[in-house]
C-alpha cells in the first residue's frame, strides 16, 4: 500500500511539472534587447560640396551587426571623416570610437576625366 501512494506521488509531482513547463513555455515572452541607433540619414549640402551619411554597417565578416556609422566627407578637403559605435551585449554599446580620416584621391587619367 505504501509504495501504491509513492508512485501516485511520483505521477502527481511529475504531471504538476510536465503542466509548469507547458505554462511557462507557452507565456515565455521573446525579450527583445536590442539597441534602437537613429534612422538612416543622407544629406548632400550643395553650396559647399559637403556629404553626411550615417546609417547601419552590415554584410558578411561585420562583427557586431547592430550598429551605427557616421560618415562625413568635404570635397574641397578631399577627405571623408568616419566614426561608429556597436551594440557590444544586451543592452550595452561600446564607446564612441574616435573619429578617423580617410583621404579620397583622385587621379587624372585623361583631359577632365578622374579615376577614383
Amino acid at each position: 500500500m505504501k509504495w501504491l501512494v509513492f508512485i501516485a506521488g511520483l505521477i502527481d509531482g511529475a504531471g504538476g511539472t510536465f503542466a509548469t513547463v507547458v505554462y511557462a513555455h507557452m507565456n515565455w515572452e521573446k525579450k527583445d534587447d536590442t539597441i534602437i541607433f537613429p534612422m538612416k540619414v543622407f544629406y548632400e549640402h550643395e553650396n559647399d560640396g559637403r556629404v553626411f551619411i550615417s546609417g547601419t554597417l552590415t554584410g558578411p565578416g561585420v562583427g557586431y551587426p547592430n550598429n551605427t556609422y557616421t560618415i562625413s566627407c568635404v570635397k574641397d578637403e578631399h577627405e571623408c571623416s568616419i566614426s561608429h559605435i556597436d551594440q557590444i551585449g544586451t543592452n550595452l554599446i561600446g564607446r564612441l570610437e574616435v573619429a578617423y580620416n580617410i583621404p579620397i584621391v583622385l587621379e587624372r587619367v585623361r583631359g577632365d576625366r578622374f579615376r577614383r
